[in-house]
Order: structure tokens, then sequence, then C-alpha cells
């Protein structure tokens, strides 16, 4: 059994055929597609791969045929799919430049603070009105 490392293409192939249906394939660094199968199962429409379509992997499998016999797939978290994390944190900023939106919002609602309503204007940070 030999290791191999690769994204999994998952898709429909052998269009127009007795044959057509959904394989699946390792597509390495090198660019050689190898297709995919697991011992005791059709090399088509083995929903087993499906998971893993678009995913770069690790398998571990024995070449036989043409084919690759995978006994496990496992994902693989690369450096580069960790690096779009942060920048989804400068997301959340924008959406706290949306508070002060809303504090204008909540302009009305200082009306009724001023008829001695305390429970509003907390997020304004005008603790005067509290106290009054």
């Amino acid at each position: 059994m030999d290791d191999y490392r690769g994204i999994i293409s998952y898709r429909l192939s052998h269009v127009g055929t007795r044959s057509e249906g959904f394989y699946a394939f390792l597509v390495p660094d090198d660019g050689d597609e190898l297709p995919l199968c697991r011992e005791g199962a059709a090399p088509f429409n083995d929903t087993f791969f499906e998971q893993f379509d678009g995913q770069r992997v690790d398998v571990a499998a024995t070449m036989s045929h043409g084919w690759l016999i995978v006994e496990s797939a496992v994902p693989v978290a690369s450096v580069e799919e960790r690096v779009p994390e942060p920048e989804s944190e400068p997301e959340a900023e924008p959406e706290s430049e949306a508070g002060p939106e809303t504090e204008s919002d909540a302009e009305p609602e200082s009306e009724p603070e001023a008829a001695g309503n305390t429970e509003v204007g907390t997020d304004n940070g005008n603790d005067n009105k509290e106290e009054l």
C-alpha cells in the first residue's frame, strides 16, 4: 500500500455511455488524474468520495490496473487553507460599523429617555441619562 496526496474530484464521467455515472479522481500536484475506487464497491456512483470533492486529502491505496484501490482518505488542512480564516475577521469589523448606524436609529428612543425612561440609551455611552 502506498500513500498519495492530492485533490479529489467527484464528477460525472463517461456521459452518453452505459458506464455513465459519478466517478472519483485523485488529482495530485503533478496533475495526472488517477481514478479511485474502493474494494468491493462499484467504481461509479460511490458516494463515499462525494464528501471529499474539492478537498486536498491523503489517500492510502494500492494501484491495480490503472485504478487506485482506496483503503482510507483523510482531509489535509494545509497552511493555504488556514490563511483565509483571519481575512474573514476584518469582515466582522464592518458589522461593528453598523452599530453606530443603529444608534442614529435609536434617536427616537431618546425622547422616552427625556420622559424618565432609564432602560434605553446604554449603547450610546450616555451614563448621565441613566442617573436621571
